[in-house]
């Protein structure tokens, strides 16, 4: 069976949560094991179908792990457990951050551990001319993309 966890900051209200949890509920629907891994505790944006935990447990994940942020993907590197990992760039969080260096972000976008997934066509651009060819575009956390991604593993 399929494994998949997604970490994120906390499962509040934002259009990131919105997308993801509609998709997890659908992808949990068709049989495949889903859950997401936060770091911070708020009120969820709507009920899910799987489980959540905190982030410090995806050390004992083995499957598939996509991180949503720098945060999570520093993390993802870090944990032994999990079998493949991605960071799904939802937004170029490097053009708002203040504390970040490049050699930073050079070593998170270009980690041979981490292959990345493209939130559009265009963010597919951004990323391969600046660092390296993403895996996959997903737009929107799009449930039958994902499914084939867990696939083709």
């Amino acid at each position: 069976m399929n494994k998949l966890a997604v970490m994120v900051d906390n499962l509040g209200l934002s259009q990131l949560n919105l997308f993801l949890i509609y998709s997890l509920n659908q992808l949990t629907q068709k049989g495949v094991d889903c859950c997401i891994f936060h770091n911070q505790w708020k009120r969820q944006v709507m009920p899910t179908m799987f489980s959540t935990f905190q982030d410090n447990e995806v050390w004992d994940f083995d499957g598939t792990v996509i991180a949503t942020n720098f945060g999570s993907v520093q993390k993802l590197i870090a944990s032994p457990g999990p079998k493949k990992k991605y960071f799904y760039v939802w937004k170029f969080e490097w053009m708002v951050l203040n504390k970040f260096w490049y050699a930073q972000i050079q070593e998170i976008f270009n980690n041979d551990e981490i292959d990345l997934i493209a939130r559009s066509q265009s963010h597919f651009t951004v990323l391969e001319r600046l660092f390296k060819k993403p895996t996959a575009i997903i737009e929107d956390w799009n449930n039958e993309k994902l499914q084939k991604l867990l696939v083709k593993q």
